[in-house]
């Protein structure tokens, strides 16, 4: 028999699981929203929003197996994980400062293939610089 503190704990599992979705799928719904602006526009730079999601911070460790690019020191996707780990830095390859002359296109600086994981202290030392 499931004692009754364990089912309410299940039951805030459950709930929590259930915000955390409808968040994701919230953000995901304010993604695919477009801004009514041409590339060509000057309030376009503007709109390109630094913020990286959390599906694509997500992504960018799992495909880095939850380690600095650099370093290789283990990561976590916020200071609230339990885990041990430096919280991850989803950082630009190419700088957000000189988005304007990605090869992509200033409208893909986010995309998946130009973010990268990094610690803290590696993060800082790259600065706006271009590494590969």
């Amino acid at each position: 028999m499931v004692s009754e503190t364990l089912k309410n704990l299940i039951s805030e599992v459950i709930n929590l699981r259930e915000n955390y979705l409808y968040e994701e799928e919230f953000i995901a719904k304010e993604l695919n929203s477009n801004y009514a602006v041409q590339p060509k526009d000057h309030l376009y730079l503007s709109l390109i929003n630094r913020t990286i999601s959390r599906e694509a911070r997500y992504e960018v460790l799992k495909r880095q197996r939850w380690r600095c690019n650099f370093c290789h020191k283990t990561l976590k996707m916020s200071k609230y994980s339990d885990w041990a780990g430096e919280t991850a830095h989803i950082d630009h390859i190419h700088p957000y400062s000189k988005r304007d002359s990605y090869v992509n296109g200033v409208q893909n600086i986010n995309e998946l293939s130009n973010l990268q994981a990094l610690c803290p202290e590696c993060n800082l030392k790259k600065g706006k610089k271009e590494v590969n």
